[in-house]
């Protein structure tokens, strides 16, 4: 039974560790770039398009430099590959045809805020122990996350100036939700050793 304890614990390291480096990485890169939308919303939803197309094509490059490093062909490795492909494809239409995504984009980000806002307060929720403040602090943050994305989803199309900023602040929020969550779930598990 110990084993087999320890095998999940084992499998649960891995798996942050995994996800630390990207957790950390995009937390900082939306917290930058919410930022820069607060105090710039000049930039247009074309040019918010762009940027995405441009997110995608890093997403694509890394996809398949890890399938083309890998020794092994697995099913998860070749998946990545499609993956790769796939963020390539729809990188290049962006690019070229911006109007095609900028009409959904406003609700697209909306809707990531709402998930990520909402799957945040569960993770929150299930690390358990005492409530305190930061746990609090947390919570409202999320649920502030989840209440800016469903302004942003039915005001999406009100004033561009508007809806750029407030995709800023919603940036903000979750990369600072995630890289909270992320710290204390790194600190639950340091406690479980």
């Amino acid at each position: 039974m110990a084993s087999k304890t320890g095998a999940v614990i084992n499998k649960t390291v891995s798996w942050i560790n995994e996800v630390k480096k990207n957790k950390i990485i995009a937390g900082i890169l939306l917290l930058i770039q919410g930022i820069l939308w607060l105090i710039r919303p000049q930039g247009t939803i074309e040019g918010l398009a762009r940027q995405l197309a441009i997110f995608a094509l890093i997403g694509c490059v890394a996809y398949l430099i890890e399938f083309f490093a890998s020794k092994d062909r697995t099913a998860k490795s070749t998946a990545k590959m499609v993956i790769g492909f796939v963020l390539a494809v729809c990188a290049v239409i962006i690019i070229v045809r911006p109007n095609l995504v900028s009409n959904i984009l406003v609700y697209a980000v909306a809707v990531l805020a709402i998930g990520n806002g909402a799957v945040n307060t569960w993770q929150l929720f299930r690390l358990g122990g005492k409530v305190d403040a930061k746990k609090i602090a947390g919570i409202v943050v999320n649920v502030l996350s989840v209440g800016l994305g469903i302004s942003l989803l039915f005001k999406g199309n009100a004033a561009a100036e508007m809806t750029i900023r407030l995709i800023g602040i919603i940036l903000i929020v979750n990369a600072l939700t995630d890289l909270w969550t992320f710290f204390l779930m790194q600190k639950k598990l340091k406690e479980a050793r």
